[in-house]
């Protein structure tokens, strides 16, 4: 009796291990998918899954990272395609979504230097910390060059250089220099001055 009292013992300690292990492997694999399905979606507010730029809101979190930073200088831009509700009127909306597309391709290839979202629709905001003015005049100027060659569109942008300047108001200031932009045809970059 207690050699087969031994036995049934050795094989319940055998059994609780096993199923305590495969217990412990499936709940690993429950919080590794878990968190592969965080970090997708994520991703997926974080980033614009059509341009594969900064989401709004990805944009909304860096300002309030730097807002408090107002002794550093920033340059903003707003820009946005000129006459895109024509093209997609025109060419169909698969093509403005092409557009969109490689234009986000663009400006993160063309303009390294920025942090780059989509403000929405066609709006884009380009954050460059610590930036000299004229080589992001230069990096803009080569990429409207690209753009016209490449897909035959014009852009509109707007800027706003400043220190110690809050970021609602950098926006609202590059916001009213894109708008100066828009009034010319063409490829055009308004720098906004007080």
């Amino acid at each position: 009796i207690n050699l087969v009292m031994c036995i049934l013992l050795t094989l319940v300690t055998w059994l609780t291990a096993y199923f305590m292990i495969r217990f412990m492997q499936m709940k690993k694999n429950v919080i590794i998918d878990n968190d592969i399905q965080r970090y997708e979606l994520r991703n997926q507010i974080m980033y614009d899954n059509l341009t594969g730029v900064g989401s709004r809101r990805s944009l909304t979190d860096f300002i309030e990272e730097i807002a408090g930073n107002l002794n550093e200088e920033y340059c903003l831009m707003m820009l946005d395609i000129d006459n895109f509700k024509g093209i997609n009127d025109k060419e169909g909306h698969l093509y403005g979504d092409y557009i969109l597309k490689e234009l986000g391709k663009m400006l993160n290839k063309k303009v390294p230097m920025a942090n780059v979202y989509r403000y929405g629709g066609d709006e884009f905001v380009l954050i460059f910390t610590n930036s000299d003015f004229q080589m992001v005049e230069n990096d803009i100027n080569r990429l409207f060059k690209s753009l016209d060659k490449r897909l035959n569109i014009s852009l509109s942008v707007g800027a706003v250089l400043a220190k110690g300047m809050p970021i609602d108001k950098m926006m609202y200031y590059a916001d009213k220099a894109l708008y100066e932009s828009k009034e010319v045809s063409g490829s055009k970059l308004t720098l906004y001055c007080k």
